[in-house]
C-alpha cells in the first residue's frame, strides 16, 4: 500500500493535477511523481469542492495503477464560521 500526495494548478480553461507517491508516509524520497490534464473544469463556487476540485483529483487517482492506503490533499478550507486558520 501506498501514500500520494496531489495538488491542483487552474488555468484559464483548464487544470493540472501533481501527485507524489510515497511507498511508506515517512519516506523522504518520493517512489514516483506524475501530473494528469483535466479539459473540462467548472468556475470557482465557495463551499463546492466537489464540483472543481474533486473532479481533478479523482482524475489523478484513476491514473495511479499502485494501491493507495493513504491520499493527503494540498487544501486550505475555513472549518468554522469565524473564518480563522485552525
Amino acid at each position: 500500500m501506498f501514500t500520494v500526495c496531489l495538488d491542483v494548478q487552474y488555468y484559464e480553461t483548464y487544470a493540472v493535477t501533481a501527485y507524489v507517491l510515497f511507498k511508506d508516509v515517512t519516506d523522504t524520497e518520493p517512489l514516483k511523481t506524475g501530473q494528469v490534464v483535466t479539459h473540462e473544469i467548472l468556475p470557482y463556487e465557495p463551499g463546492a469542492f466537489y464540483k472543481r476540485e474533486l473532479p481533478c483529483l479523482l482524475n489523478a487517482l484513476q491514473a495511479i495503477a499502485d494501491p493507495l492506503e493513504l491520499i493527503i490533499i494540498d487544501a486550505n478550507v475555513w472549518l468554522s464560521d469565524e473564518k480563522k486558520w485552525v
